[in-house]
């Protein structure tokens, strides 16, 4: 994901006629007044050729791009293929599909004529995410990725979901869906969301940019030292609201007298955190895999024990400062004193 790879036949301009219907026509008819344009003039569109239910690669029926000018030159992309675009088909009347479609706002350069290709990839790849894991991307809710766009080392290097500022939710005959936008941010970004509250950082952001448009040159907003002294000290006074982190690895070995969790790298730095943002704060935290999961519950004692599907790792105030301090997103094997027996391995 991010990169500039791509083929041509999914990124080229199609000029093929979409077959709407009332799912895909409810998701134009908020585009239209969002974006008016004279009869004739229909946004660009890309759509999948061989599509996810046919043996295909992406689950997406296509993505429209509308090129807009409001707060500053920029493109607007929205995903269809989340929600019920055709017929109903999922058995909750209230819900369209998935519950949502989403929408990605990028600076557009005067000469651009269209987005460019990895933007189409990301929303691609968001895509198959949900459709892999049937997770959600909620408001609020952080995934770290590769590099966003095209070179080496861009700024940006996650993604996080807000409430699209315009579109918000609609109403279609297959049910409500939300359009959510995927907002670039960068890593010191993405480590004070994951300790503090994601909803309030898109908040922060739409502060300086209304529209939260993605940019691939933008500084943190934590490059401004009283922006970065606020942010701390909210993080301090209200912990974080992340309740969980989904992880592709993640592994429990051991018995009553002694465990080992296999971890990576990232879900260590996420973890470290949690203890500040979570434990700390008196609040449960899980990591989740597909297999697995780790309840991490505040108690008076430390000890872990198995709970149903779940490992349950009671954590005293203690064993969260000494987590906290002690394990690092680096490769290791970290154990702790105030709960003998028990490591946390960190994969390369």
């Amino acid at each position: 994901m991010g990169g500039d790879a791509h083929d041509d036949e999914d990124t080229d301009l199609a000029a093929g006629v979409v077959d709407t219907t009332a799912g895909w026509e409810a998701i134009d008819r908020a585009l239209r007044e969002l974006h008016p344009r004279p009869p004739g003039h229909e946004p660009l569109h890309w759509p999948t050729i061989l599509k996810w239910s046919l043996g295909g690669k992406d689950p997406l029926d296509g993505i429209s791009a509308y090129a807009s000018d409001r707060e500053r030159p920029h493109w607007h992309l929205v995903s269809y293929g989340l929600s019920e675009l055709y017929s109903k088909e999922s058995n909750d009347p209230s819900t369209s599909g998935f519950g949502f479609e989403l929408t990605l706002r990028l600076n557009r350069a005067a000469d651009d004529e269209q987005p460019p290709a990895w933007a189409l990839d990301l929303l691609r790849h968001l895509a198959r995410h949900v459709f892999q894991t049937q997770q959600l991307l909620e408001p609020g809710q952080v995934l770290a990725s590769a590099p966003l766009g095209p070179g080496s080392a861009p700024a940006l290097r996650a993604v996080l979901f807000a409430v699209d500022p315009d579109l918000g939710a609609v109403e279609t005959p297959n049910g409500r869906l939300e359009f959510v936008q995927v907002v670039g941010v960068t890593s010191d970004e993405l480590a004070v969301i994951e300790s503090w509250d994601g909803v309030r950082f898109a908040e922060l952001l739409a502060a300086r940019d209304p529209l939260l448009v993605t940019d691939l040159t933008r500084r943190s907003v934590l490059a401004d030292p009283a922006t970065a002294a606020a942010v701390a000290a909210a993080v301090d006074r209200d912990g974080s609201s992340m309740v969980s982190f989904a992880t592709d690895l993640l592994g429990a070995a051991g018995d009553r007298r002694s465990l080992v969790l296999t971890v990576t790298a990232h879900a260590a730095g996420y973890l470290a955190r949690s203890m500040r943002g979570r434990l700390l704060h008196d609040r449960p935290f899980t990591l989740r895999a597909r297999q697995l999961e780790v309840l991490f519950e505040p108690a008076p004692v430390a000890a872990w024990n198995q709970d149903g599907a779940a490992l349950v790792v009671d954590t005293t105030p203690a064993l969260a400062h000494e987590i906290a301090a002690t394990l690092a997103a680096r490769p290791g094997v970290y154990g702790f004193a105030t709960l003998p027996g028990f490591a946390i391995r960190v994969q390369p």
